[in-house]
């Protein structure tokens, strides 16, 4: 609770003065984006191995992407090795819509795992990317994350859920046009309403309730998403006989998430320069052509 009351005192004293006077659109986004409630429930997680433990590694790369510093491993007009070869960025900007090599569907999954992991903690039974959710589907290819049988969410309804899981980037020059520089929860908002566009006609003509469960990159969550974390947690508590005090499940899982998104971009940002880097080094040396490798046989 009284963590909860500092960092709002922060967003307010600190983040909210440096937004009026930020000259750059980029950096007044991301003092919104981590003005979020859940935003930085990983700085107060107590590390546990493979639940809320993040190395030195990784726990400083994410600390650099709060505070908004230039990543040392990041080198001077570094280009991704990505088709369209464009430039990385000081602050890893193209790094966060570039999906090489799966960066960023790893880092969806890890937020799906732990959503799934909070639905088996309340009880509910669910399935993973489930097929043939919506039969009537003309174009094909629309398929939720999870779905969710029976959570009954609301009293006296026992339709199932769907959710589709979304990590969105604030900064990106789309959602600053959309004035995430100017309010918060903008990027994952504009989220939400192109996921309903996609999903929810779908999901009403099959008896479903569909969610949209959005992350933004420097830790704000969605409105509809915190929702759903909050009646995942409350039907925990219940399912497992409020032995232990709501607030403590609450912060207990909030953490968690919030560390599954910041280990998720960690990894990204770590993997894909280390990958960058090792490949641009050395790519003209003798190793990288095959007919090299294979005139190196020994032949007897």
């Amino acid at each position: 609770m009284l963590s909860g009351y500092v960092e709002k005192a922060l967003c307010n004293n600190i983040f909210k003065p440096h937004v009026r006077n930020s000259s750059k659109s980029d950096q007044a986004t991301r003092y919104l984006s981590i003005c979020g409630p859940h935003a930085g429930a990983f700085l107060r997680a107590l590390p546990k191995p493979n639940v809320t433990e993040l190395d030195c590694e990784q726990f400083s790369t994410v600390c650099l992407l709060r505070l908004g510093i230039a990543y040392p491993f990041i080198l001077p007009d570094s280009h991704c090795d990505c088709k369209s070869h464009a430039l990385i960025g000081e602050f890893g900007q193209h790094l966060h819509t570039c999906n090489k090599d799966n960066a960023l569907t790893n880092k969806h999954n890890e937020i799906v795992r732990e959503l799934e992991c909070l639905s088996s903690y309340a009880g509910i039974k669910f399935d993973h990317e489930p097929l043939n959710c919506f039969p009537d589907d003309l174009v094909g290819g629309i398929k939720p994350d999870i779905k969710l049988y029976q959570p009954r969410f609301i009293k006296g309804c026992n339709d199932n859920y769907v959710l589709d899981v979304s990590v969105t980037h604030a900064c990106n020059i789309s959602s600053i046009n959309f004035k995430s520089d100017k309010k918060k929860g903008i990027s994952a908002r504009k989220r939400e309403i192109s996921k309903n566009t996609t999903y929810l006609k779908p999901a009403n003509n099959n008896n479903l309730h569909f969610i949209p469960v959005v992350f933004e990159t420097h830790g704000r969550v969605g409105n509809d998403a915190i929702k759903l974390i909050e009646d995942l947690i409350k039907r925990g508590w219940n399912t497992h006989g409020r032995v232990m005090p709501l607030s403590v499940i609450r912060e207990y899982w909030n953490k968690r998430i919030s560390v599954a998104l910041q280990k998720g971009n960690a990894r990204m940002l770590l993997g894909r320069t280390a990958k960058i880097y090792q490949g641009a080094a050395f790519e003209h040396d003798d190793a990288y052509r095959a007919d090299n490798l294979r005139d190196a046989q020994v032949v007897v």
